[in-house]
């Protein structure tokens, strides 16, 4: 797929309307709204639009190439379908910010009961760097009012959000009770000052679908359990709904005992199914649950304090065959860019299994989520700013140091003595996409600390990746031709190690996001200085390994190298 490298020519955004009928288009409008140009110069793109409820207007998000300034605008049809309209764009909600500005799905647009008012929620980390939501109100010709609506120093989700206009009730994902736990919330929009409830049960992650004011869809697990799926009832009876008032919905359904630690407002695990296979489904998934629990035991959630002062969260996966006072060869997963995080009290299927397989194969894996990763703020998002492949790093090697010094999750042999889980002479790195280039980072900057890097589908040198992405942490080549330099896997080829058995590539030629040309880079100057490597290319796949005999033969081969050379 083709797509503008970062510093060159971006796409041109434009809104058109069409008009049909039915299937059948009747007449193609293509009249453009230059005006947004014409009255935003900074504009470079539209990141988001629709239509406002009453069907007359259309709201679009403009956003600044540097992604520091956005605005949130408001365009009459008839600015579309008359090019002498005199109508203005109004502005519904404007901000800068010195990092960068995340777009994002949290928003609603309300029903108009007045044509001369245009109602939303929206979210920004404008106050203090965290994501809330606010209530503007719109009228022409005036400002808009502006009320935030969640206050603290957590963040709502990246997720759209649903809005009982009824009863002035927004409903949302959030992490306010901790980083490691998405929960479902609501908050008045009417009386704000009442603050916000949380409507799930604590120790699990939930993900949420809401479609109506009475229901509403929530899966949820944690690093032990297995997803369940309820369907919950609210009770409106007060303000705003208790989670001692939701009920399990009555639907046609086969029941069994809720797990011990499931949230008290459910009532029954619900399974729905279509014929009398349900019980037997059910014992499957109670083995399955049982397995799973056996197995995963061994994983242990940990925070640590960073030599800046910063709080970070990982998690430690003991071997299977772990005994206490024996270290264990251990493997770095990791994947250390924005929008991501691995550290989370949740049941993640694809990825537990390659840790299973991990400890299995007696090793320790470790995954840490360092600065710059999601949901904990725009400024500590922002450390990475001009920086990558850098601060992600210190971050890792300071999780690795704290568990060998503090031997975090040792057991105590018979002698009394505690021996760290993992061997600091033992340590692979691996990782995907972001992860593969810093697992390529981690090599030429700590070769001695690092055995082996398995590095899949890597970005090797920022230039070469596209535009939007990379301009949002690195700002313009141009205006930041060292920090592009001191990014660039490139310039640290002559630092890894010349040893063999030290560095697995793997690479979809296909790849469609990360292109196949940062690999040829990279080989291009590890046979310049000489350095030994192992390449493998995929001929058929794309960013992802979308075919099964392609995973199991990854997967053979990066075991084989974890078992034969770390």
């Amino acid at each position: 797929m083709r797509y503008p490298y970062a510093g060159k020519p971006n796409a041109t955004s434009k809104i058109r309307i069409v008009e049909f009928s039915d299937t059948e288009i009747i007449h193609r409008k293509l009249l453009d709204h230059d005006e947004l140009h014409i009255a935003f110069p900074w504009m470079e793109y539209i990141v988001r639009f629709g239509w406002i409820p009453n069907g007359q207007s259309v709201w679009a998000q403009i956003l600044s190439r540097d992604q520091k300034r956005t605005a949130v605008v408001k365009l009459a049809l008839e600015q579309f379908t008359s090019p002498s309209s005199s109508l203005p764009t109004e502005i519904l909600w404007e901000e800068t910010n010195s990092a960068w500005i995340n777009v994002t799905d949290a928003y609603y647009f309300m029903k108009q009961t007045d044509a001369t008012v245009t109602r939303l929620i929206w979210s920004s980390e404008k106050s203090n760097g965290y994501r809330h939501l606010y209530l503007v109100e719109k009228h022409i010709d005036q400002p808009a009012v502006i009320t935030q609506l969640t206050h603290g120093e957590w963040c709502c989700l990246d997720k759209p959000i649903y809005v009982d206009e009824s009863r002035g009730l927004v409903y949302f994902s959030a992490k306010a009770d901790t980083p490691l736990e998405p929960h479902f919330y609501v908050v008045s929009y009417l009386r704000p000052q009442d603050g916000i409830r949380r409507l799930t049960q604590p120790g699990f992650s939930h993900t949420v679908t809401m479609t109506c004011p009475d229901y509403f869809v929530d899966c949820f697990s944690n690093l032990r359990h297995p997803h369940v799926f309820y369907v919950q009832k609210i009770d409106h009876s007060s303000l705003l709904p208790s989670p001692s008032s939701c009920k399990g919905l009555i639907l046609p359904v086969c029941r069994i005992t809720p797990h011990q630690n499931c949230s008290p407002c459910i009532a029954d695990t619900i399974f729905l199914h279509t014929n009398s296979s349900g019980a037997e489904n059910i014992k499957h998934y109670q083995e399955a649950t049982l397995i799973f629990e056996s197995v995963l035991s061994n994983g242990h959630l940990f925070s640590f304090t960073t030599s800046d002062g910063v709080v970070l969260y990982g998690c430690l996966y003991r071997p299977r065959s772990y005994q206490p006072g024996y270290s264990y060869p251990t493997i770095l997963h990791i994947y250390g860019g924005p929008k991501s995080q691995m550290v989370v009290n949740e049941f993640r299927f694809p990825r537990l299994m390659r840790y299973l397989m991990s400890v299995y194969f007696g090793f320790a894996v470790v995954i840490i989520d360092g600065r710059g990763s999601s949901d904990r703020g725009l400024h500590f998002e922002s450390h990475i700013q001009y920086r990558l492949g850098t601060v992600e790093l210190k971050d890792q090697i300071e999780g690795l140091q704290f568990l060998y010094n503090t031997k975090f999750g040792a057991g105590v042999t018979k002698d009394g003595r505690k021996v760290s889980v993992v061997d600091l002479n033992k340590v692979a790195i691996t990782g995907w996409s972001y992860g593969g280039y810093l697992s390529l980072m981690a090599l030429g900057q700590y070769p001695d600390l690092f055995k082996i890097a398995i590095a899949g589908a890597p970005v090797t040198q920022w230039e070469l990746y596209d535009a939007a992405y990379t301009e949002r942490y690195m700002g313009l080549p141009s205006e930041n031709r060292k920090a592009y330099a001191k990014s660039s896997v490139l310039q640290y080829v002559r630092d890894f190690p010349d040893s063999g058995n030290r560095l697995l590539i793997a690479h979809g030629l296909i790849d469609e996001n990360v292109h196949f040309k940062n690999t040829e880079a990279l080989v291009t100057e590890l046979v310049k200085h000489n350095k030994h490597h192992y390449l493998q290319v995929y001929p058929n796949e794309k960013h992802g390994l979308r075919h099964a005999s392609v995973n199991e033969h990854f997967e053979t081969l990066m075991f084989y190298w974890l078992t034969n050379y770390l």
